[in-house]
């Protein structure tokens, strides 16, 4: 059996803060029953996606082999940094549009 290449930490989160809530990043990482269980769920009605993101940006998360995900440690302050900002921005959205509404 020939090992497999390292999954890159940048592509797991990118894909799961960006399609989290359609079970991309698990599938990503090598999780096909787990990514259409969360598709089908739409991440857990967001539950499951917002986890997903907190692990990933933790080195909670590994690949479907055990293997943790490269370049982490090189990558989390900006990813920590701009997951931050977007949910930040995300929740100040969503307050806006409930005053207006």
């Amino acid at each position: 059996m020939e090992d497999s290449p390292a999954k890159s930490f940048v592509v797991a989160w990118s894909l799961s803060l960006a399609l989290g809530i359609f079970g991309v990043d698990r599938f990503y990482l090598g999780y096909r029953g787990l990514g259409w269980l969360k598709a089908l769920t739409l991440g857990g009605l967001g539950v499951w996606a917002f986890i997903d993101v907190v692990e990933i940006l933790s080195d909670r998360l590994v690949d479907a082999q055990g293997n943790v995900l490269s370049g982490y440690s090189e990558n989390k302050v900006v990813a920590t940094t701009f997951t931050l900002i977007v949910w930040v921005v995300a929740l100040a959205l969503v307050a806006v549009v409930g005053l207006m509404g």
